[in-house]
């Protein structure tokens, strides 16, 4: 019996699996496309609409993309259901200080809840040993500010601080 599986690197791998664990040509996707035909359906949508690229043995999707699709998708595609909590974004140091960062945990509810002990690798959350995806805005918002805060801090000008975060436009 084969298996149907996933794995996240920066971007999402989906793959199957045969008994003994090997990945499944895609070129013999075919054959099994019965035992996977809603899996395969969304996989070959994807990549049909040019959001996935099917290569030997995975078919590679970017996270955005996947994290756009409906969470009836993401069930069938065997993904963590979505983090239903609060992500909390607190500011350290002074906006007009080369050294200000951005700083933002994970919470049950905010501002004085719980914070949670997380692992998060790029869309994906672990939180004792349960995974969650994050949402599309969820997933920019965490990637934004670690993109802000690896900034050399010559670039850190009080101006700049202020144009990264400006949420007017």
């Amino acid at each position: 019996m084969s298996m149907f599986n996933w794995q996240y690197q920066n971007i999402f791998l989906f793959s199957i699996l045969d008994e003994a664990g090997n990945n499944i040509p895609v070129l013999q996707w075919n054959e099994i496309q019965n035992e996977y035909l809603s899996q395969l359906s969304i996989l070959n949508e994807l990549a049909d609409n040019g959001f996935a690229e099917l290569k030997s043995h995975t078919c590679e999707v970017d996270a955005i993309e996947i994290l756009n699709l409906s969470e009836i998708e993401k069930q069938i595609l065997c993904l963590p259901t979505q983090y239903p909590y609060e992500i909390y974004i607190q500011s350290d140091g002074q906006l007009n200080q080369p050294s200000f960062r951005f700083k933002y945990g994970f919470y049950d509810f905010v501002p004085n809840g719980n914070r949670f002990n997380v692992h998060r690798n790029g869309a994906i959350l672990e939180i004792e040993k349960c995974q969650y995806l994050l949402s599309v805005n969820q997933f920019l918002i965490c990637e934004a500010i670690e993109e802000f805060n690896r900034l050399p801090e010559r670039e850190k000008t009080f101006s700049h601080n202020l144009k990264c975060f400006d949420l007017s436009n």
